[in-house]
């Protein structure tokens, strides 16, 4: 499913130690929010279907939220929020996705057939930036059905042992976008919102390659490249919105940020001299990206990451850092915002006290203890990222299934005691059937026995106690319901 990450690495540390015209000025990034409206109507909408409809918001800077919605019987949807700056949220209805774009104060009208699968003309904007979405909508289906050429540029780059053939082939991959720009403009004629959001976004085809090489070889010449392009994403950042910033700051962390703080740490190590591993962590941060939007969004990342965690001792120790080092007023409004009603949650939490010094025979007492059920058990971790976007969806399946013979498990592994606490109070996570496996070797051999390569991971147990499949793709949340249906 998911590899392991470099965030378990910082976590076993801390351990250890209406119609408009559109308009043509640059967008504007506000320190005080303006309340943003989608409403929209979903033609041949199906009752049954309301769940399906989501929309989750790249917030520049914080982590992505699942946005509060009202559905009619008749298919009539409004989403409300708070906006800081220009951003883009996800939109997903059955085998629908797609990015919209959004600035603040802006009111969108979205009108489209749930039948259809297909994007172009079907789905209709009205309001703010219209002309700009719909041509991206458009694009963004273009780009899903034209888009093997780039990926086999792709595939061939990440093939090269020579930087320099690697190069080559990654500047052919940056001219290729700018031809499937100009294709792709010709039959749509672009306005320049609309261009400049899809150059950005084909752009992250170059960048994420960059990584991803930089990452697996661990070259110093593929280091000094990636961060050159450090250079271009710091002096363009107007016309970024969320979700191209969201995804190039996981990319900057994880291949850029992490080898240098994994360095660090191993001389202060060997150094044998005291230090402070959440200092070390934020001055890597500071020491190494110019003052500007990087180190800004790194050290939201930072922040974020760790309160979300449940560690909240890195945000005490820096938090006059914190503050002095993000200049942008809505980046520090939202931080705040977020740091808030993360540390309120984590007073009102409930006691969660249920450790499992477990063996092989974990799944044997969880069947026992559930029989006639059909069981879904989801394995995950407070570091992992995916795991704490997929619970919320796994507990609204839950709610469906609450007056079947359906049982939900939730066990937790390669996690300190007190994350855990303060991760499941933040999910929301109930008491009962929710598990911390606390002993590292029961947690070892228990990995081994379910065939435990990432996080998360599901497995489905029918009434008859027989494990249905280990297949994770369709035991994600968002298929599930189909499944546990057939088992009942």
């Amino acid at each position: 499913m998911y590899k392991f990450s470099f965030i378990f690495f910082i976590t076993i540390l801390s351990f250890s130690c209406q119609q408009k015209k559109e308009k043509t000025i640059l967008p504007i990034k506000k320190d005080i929010p303006e309340r943003t409206v989608i409403t929209g109507e979903i033609l041949n909408y199906k009752n049954k279907d309301q769940d399906e409809l989501k929309f989750t918001l790249n917030r520049v800077g914080t982590p992505r939220i699942i946005l509060d919605k009202t559905i009619d019987s008749l298919g009539n949807f409004k989403v409300e929020f708070d906006c800081y700056s220009p951003t883009d949220y996800f939109f997903s209805y059955t085998n629908h996705q797609l990015l919209i774009t959004t600035e603040p104060g802006d009111s969108t009208h979205i009108i489209f057939n749930g039948n259809d699968k297909k994007i172009k003309n079907n789905f209709v904007f009205s309001g703010d930036h219209h002309e700009t979405n719909n041509a991206i909508a458009a694009f963004q289906e273009y780009y899903s059905n034209e888009r093997d050429s780039l990926d086999e540029i792709k595939r061939q780059c990440l093939k090269q042992e020579v930087f320099s053939n690697f190069k080559t082939n990654a500047e052919q991959l940056k001219n290729e976008n700018l031809i499937f720009i100009k294709t792709f403009n010709q039959q749509h004629h672009l306005n320049k919102k609309s261009k400049k959001w899809i150059h950005n976004h084909l752009n992250n085809n170059h960048f994420i390659t960059v990584s991803n090489y930089t990452e697996a070889k661990k070259s110093p010449e593929a280091r000094t490249y990636f961060h050159s392009l450090l250079n271009h994403l710091r002096n363009d950042t107007h016309y970024y919105k969320g979700y191209d910033l969201f995804k190039k700051v996981d990319l900057i962390f994880d291949s850029y940020y992490a080898p240098l703080l994994i360095d660090k740490w191993q001389k202060a190590i060997n150094s044998k001299k005291e230090f402070n591993l959440d200092s070390l962590k934020i001055h890597t941060a500071i020491q190494n990206t110019t003052k500007g939007i990087v180190r800004e969004l790194l050290i939201c990342k930072l922040t974020t990451l760790h309160l979300e965690q449940g560690e909240y001792r890195f945000h005490t120790y820096n938090k006059d850092i914190i503050q002095t080092e993000i200049h942008s007023a809505y980046l520090k409004e939202q931080l705040n915002n977020s740091i808030t009603d993360i540390l309120n949650k984590s007073q009102n939490k409930k006691e969660f006290k249920n450790q499992l010094p477990v063996n092989n025979t974990i799944l044997d007492d969880i069947i026992s203890n559930n029989k006639g059920k059909v069981i879904y058990i989801d394995c995950w971790a407070t570091w992992c990222a995916p795991c704490r976007e997929q619970i919320p969806m796994s507990l609204e399946i839950k709610k469906q299934f609450s007056k079947d013979e359906v049982a939900f498990i939730y066990i937790c592994l390669k996690s300190n005691k007190e994350s855990w606490q303060n991760v499941s109070n933040k999910l929301n996570l109930p008491v009962a059937n929710n598990f911390l496996i606390g002993d590292k070797k029961n947690e070892k051999e228990f990995i081994k026995y379910v065939g435990l390569k990432g996080y998360p991971h599901y497995i489905l147990i029918d009434q008859e106690g027989n494990i249905v499949t280990k297949n994770q793709i369709q035991l994600l949340p968002k298929y599930i319901s189909k499944n546990i249906k057939e088992l009942l």
